[in-house]
């Protein structure tokens, strides 16, 4: 009887104790074609692209916004599983420019959980909605709600573990400021590679999750071709030769799988949509000191909208406003039912959405016109299955099963980590 558990025991252990690393790395925005095409000058992903593999392209979820993604790419789920629909929390009444940054918002079993339990040391950079991950090293993303949106006090106060935050400044970054942390300034991609370096270094995790975010930053401000995305994207490219470099001196290269893939991707957009202001219009909102007032209200993610409302009734009510618009606003979206949303696997309270033609982006607003001024050159938020949305993925090692959506990362992950099968 001691023999069979003690090689039961053998069994679990060789299982859990792999020896195997992976850094995961997202580059928010990251198009296909930032290392299929030579003008972006790309040659730290064209070197592990030759190492391993380059998919032409990947799908993303609906809606394509970061928050959503980046959870789908750990939990392997769409958002109707996994519990974070969009990138901010459901706050109808009056927005508090809270994020959903809380990892207890994830309604499903993730990657890092999978991997502790294991018995495997985890750690990440930057990571969406991991504040609070019990990740053994963990810089979350946050940032205050003011208007300054400063990064540098809430991401230390949520730094883990106690102390972390002055190892890194002491070792890795020196003295860090807001102005470090600020997502416009290509720095912070810079910070956050040196940040990983370290870590994967010094502590020499079995998992390491880092998200990049200047990409999607640039490409929100100037569109998708501007000199300042090629800056930016040359940029990260140098951040993760920052972090190849790191591997090759911890001498683990053979046993670590590199993945550098993306969330979403971009379009350039020339003209915004207000569908809210249709439903104050109508009375199905009512402003009234500060609050919304609401029967019926968008929420907005830039290339979508889904509708909430208070009762059931409503919706065929807003479909037929929609519908019998003039065509200068018609033409500017598709209409999406039920049938159709539940193959996309959204928030199960959504009866109806629309999906913005490309070059249109829809927002929040609840006053001013319908149609006008974007306050973005570039956007993503659209429907996963328009070209413009594909994000990319390279992988350091050969692989048998091709990923095809962001769903198909999580198994991949699993599989390195845990020893499950060939991949």
């Amino acid at each position: 009887m001691k023999t069979i558990i003690l090689i039961i025991l053998s069994l679990k252990l060789s299982l859990t104790c792999t020896g195997q690393h992976i850094i995961l790395i997202t580059i928010d925005g990251f198009r296909p074609t930032f290392y299929q095409d030579n003008i972006w000058q790309c040659h730290n992903m064209s070197a592990l692209a030759k190492m391993g593999y380059a998919a032409p392209y990947l799908k993303g979820i609906f809606p394509t916004v970061t928050y959503p993604s980046h959870t789908s790419i750990v939990t392997g789920e769409l958002s109707g599983n996994h519990g974070i629909f969009y990138n901010v929390p459901l706050e109808l009444e009056k927005s508090t420019g809270n994020w959903n940054w809380y990892t207890d918002s994830i309604k499903c079993s993730t990657i890092w959980k999978e991997a502790k339990n294991a018995g495997l040391k985890t750690a990440a950079v930057l990571w969406p909605v991991t504040v609070g991950a019990g990740i053994d090293f963990n810089i979350p993303e946050i940032w205050s709600t003011d208007k300054s949106h400063d990064r540098l006090q809430p991401m230390k106060q949520h730094c883990f573990p106690a102390g972390l935050w002055e190892e890194i400044e002491a070792s890795a970054t020196g003295k860090l400021s807001s102005a470090d942390l600020d997502g416009e300034n290509l720095l912070f991609d810079t910070r956050i590679a040196q940040v990983a370096s370290y870590l994967f270094m010094s502590k020499k995790p079995n998992l390491l999750l880092v998200h990049f975010p200047c990409v999607d930053e640039v490409q929100h401000t100037y569109g998708t071709n501007h000199p300042e995305v090629f800056k930016a994207v040359k940029n990260v490219d140098s951040c993760i030769g920052i972090i190849l470099q790191a591997v090759n001196k911890t001498g683990l290269k053979e046993k670590t799988t590199i993945i550098v893939t993306g969330d979403h991707g971009f379009t350039n957009i020339q003209k915004g949509f207000y569908p809210n202001v249709l439903l104050q219009d109508t009375g199905l909102i009512e402003q009234k000191d500060g609050l919304n007032m609401w029967k019926a209200k968008f929420q907005a993610t830039g290339g979508s909208a889904f509708l909430y409302t208070k009762e059931k009734q409503t919706v065929s009510r807003v479909k037929k406003m929609l519908e019998n618009q003039p065509d200068s606003i018609r033409s500017l979206y598709d209409i999406l039912e039920k049938q159709t949303l539940n193959k996309f696997g959204i928030d199960s309270n959504v009866s109806l959405a629309i999906a913005m033609k490309e070059g249109v982006f829809v927002g929040n607003n609840v006053t001013g016109n319908v149609v006008g001024k974007a306050p973005q050159k570039g956007a993503h938020g659209f429907l996963p299955t328009l070209p413009s949305m594909q994000t990319g993925f390279i992988i350091s090692r050969c692989m048998e099963q091709k990923p095809e959506t962001l769903l198909d990362i999580m198994p991949i992950l699993r599989k390195i980590l845990f020893l499950q099968s060939k991949i």
